[in-house]
């Protein structure tokens, strides 16, 4: 909170020391054009838009500086205005960015880059790069043992981003880790000086608007909960819900937020 003081090298000196997935500084205390100012870092990089860290800053916005009955905090980020709306005192909803659809990557290449051998891939679903916010390339695996085995091999990642850009990579597998989970998945984000995460709303916007785009689910309307998180000890449960309006997909990632911690820095 009133990070507007903070240069941004200050603010990247923050980020790499709490280390983790994303920290996230609030540069205004009060609106400015409908939304807060906020901006978001990596360890190694500013970002211009993640969804983890939207969703609990707009929580911690709404219980420190607004009335804890509001029900929509607007987010101002590098990609633009993110309104984030609160179901609940712990379930929120944010509806990202316009997705864009990139192009496929053929099964040979990513299995170079997941470790995998083209029977561990879903055979009729495409591997295809979106974009809500950040560049995912979202990658279809046939069951949880494959999604288990992906292992990123660092040498085809760099030719992977070489000739596509920055891009997080999302394994995905249909069933969940556990039975309220309609998918599985991992993202890895080496590009943006994180191995592994635990949750990512960026990652699963892209998602959501692939399933939803895609028909792969014989519907252009999606609502789903996806598992990520566990294969590094940090389960979490994603919500889900895309619909496609004419060539538009409107797309909402919902999660749960809570404090777990507070503190000051010392600058």
């Amino acid at each position: 909170m009133d990070a507007g003081r903070l240069s941004t090298a200050e603010m990247q000196m923050i980020a790499k020391e709490t280390n983790f997935s994303e920290t996230s500084f609030v540069c205004s205390s009060e609106e400015r054009n409908g939304g807060f100012d906020v901006r978001i870092f990596t360890p190694d990089t500013e970002v211009p838009f993640a969804g983890h860290p939207t969703l609990g800053t707009a929580w911690v916005i709404r219980e420190k500086l607004l009335d804890p009955e509001t029900k929509q905090v607007r987010l101002n980020l590098k990609i633009g205005q993110i309104p984030v709306d609160f179901e609940s005192d712990e379930l929120l909803w944010m509806t990202q960015a316009k997705p864009t659809v990139g192009v496929s990557v053929d099964r040979d290449t990513v299995g170079e880059v997941l470790s995998l051998k083209t029977g561990d891939f879903l055979e009729s679903w495409p591997s295809r790069i979106y974009d809500t916010g950040l560049p995912t390339l979202i990658v279809p695996v046939a069951d949880l043992e494959a999604l288990k085995r992906s292992k990123v091999s660092e040498a085809a990642y760099e030719r992977l981003i070489e000739e596509h850009g920055k891009l997080l990579i999302m394994p995905i597998c249909p069933g969940g880790y556990e039975s309220r989970q309609t998918f599985a998945a991992r993202v890895f984000c080496h590009c943006y000086g994180v191995v592994e995460d635990s949750a990512t709303g960026s990652a699963n916007g892209c998602l959501a608007a692939y399933l939803a785009n895609e028909g792969v689910m014989g519907a252009s309307s999606v609502a789903v909960v996806v598992g990520q998180g566990y294969e590094i000890g940090r389960p979490s449960s994603l919500y889900l819900d895309a619909r496609k309006e004419g060539e538009d997909v409107i797309v909402k990632v919902g999660g749960k937020t809570r404090i777990v911690g507070e503190g000051v820095f010392e600058v």
